[in-house]
């Protein structure tokens, strides 16, 4: 699946051995989101921060215009790949659990896999995960840029109105959620000035 998608912000798959059931991905010299984050986190501007997840949003879109479900979005799985140091680009990767449209690759029965899941999935089953699961990640992963903290650790809550967009995000109730990442991106860009004061 991963071969079939062409985007500045998804990692490359070049070839896949099956004999050895390994692929060839490009290489990205950041490593991971988590570790970036971890080594900028009190030195990163907020304008760069902001291009993250600008970047992150772009991936997002793009894999859902191809009507996939990445299922796995984790601090792990977006990686980081910087250009002559002056240019840093996020890249998503790992589609192992990837669902597509009419697949039956995932059993009704299949347990919850995935490290930012919404805690729900576990009630309705990892067949049933949907959009609105995938924005419930994805608004950790905005978090995480955002400020350094994971989920747990607490929200951005320098701005009362990027507190609601995130909480919005991960809301308990699924139908009060963003009904698509591009909704999402669109609300957060209404958000960017204040995040630039």
């Amino acid at each position: 699946m991963t071969r079939k998608l062409n985007s500045p912000y998804i990692i490359e798959a070049y070839n896949y051995n099956d004999e050895k059931n390994e692929y060839t991905l490009e290489y990205a010299n950041g490593g991971t989101l988590a570790d970036y984050i971890r080594d900028n986190n009190t030195k990163l501007a907020m304008k760069e921060r902001l291009k993250l997840i600008g970047q992150l949003f772009s991936a997002f879109i793009y894999i859902h215009e191809k009507e996939m479900l990445h299922r796995d979005i984790s601090y792990h799985n977006v990686l980081i790949h910087h250009f002559d140091e002056m240019w840093t680009v996020l890249k998503v990767s790992d589609f192992g659990l990837v669902k597509i449209p009419e697949s039956s690759l995932t059993s009704k029965d299949s347990s919850v896999k995935g490290s930012l899941n919404d805690p729900d999935l576990t009630k309705v089953g990892f067949a049933n995960y949907e959009v609105r699961h995938e924005i419930y990640a994805l608004t950790q992963v905005v978090n995480f840029i955002l400020c350094g903290k994971k989920h747990g650790n607490g929200i951005y809550n320098k701005s009362e109105a990027v507190k609601e967009f995130l909480l919005k995000g991960l809301a308990a109730d699924i139908d009060a959620r963003f009904s698509s990442v591009k909704e999402m991106a669109a609300a957060f860009s209404r958000l960017k000035h204040e995040l630039l004061i």
